[in-house]
C-alpha cells in the first residue's frame, strides 16, 4: 500500500492535491507541494490527515489557488 493514510484518502485536500496531480506531474507529492507554496511536509500532512483543528487560511488560499480549486 501507498505512504498515504488510509484516513487521508477522504479529505478534500488531498483528493484535490490528487486530481491536480492529472495534469501537474509536481503536486503529485506532498514534498513537492510543501516546497511549492513554501510550508513544511509536516503542515501538507496535517492538512490532508484533518489533523489541523483549523485550517491555516494562508494555506488554504495557497492549496486552492495551486490545484485551481476555488471550491
Amino acid at each position: 500500500m501507498g505512504r498515504d493514510a488510509s484516513k487521508s484518502s477522504e479529505n478534500v485536500w488531498r483528493s484535490k492535491r490528487i486530481e491536480a496531480a492529472k495534469w501537474n506531474d509536481a503536486l503529485s507529492s506532498q514534498d513537492s507541494v510543501a516546497d511549492i507554496i513554501g510550508v513544511s511536509r509536516d503542515t501538507i500532512r496535517r492538512v490532508e490527515t484533518s489533523a489541523n483543528k483549523v485550517m491555516p487560511v494562508d494555506v488554504a488560499v495557497l492549496l486552492s489557488d495551486l490545484y485551481n480549486a476555488p471550491e
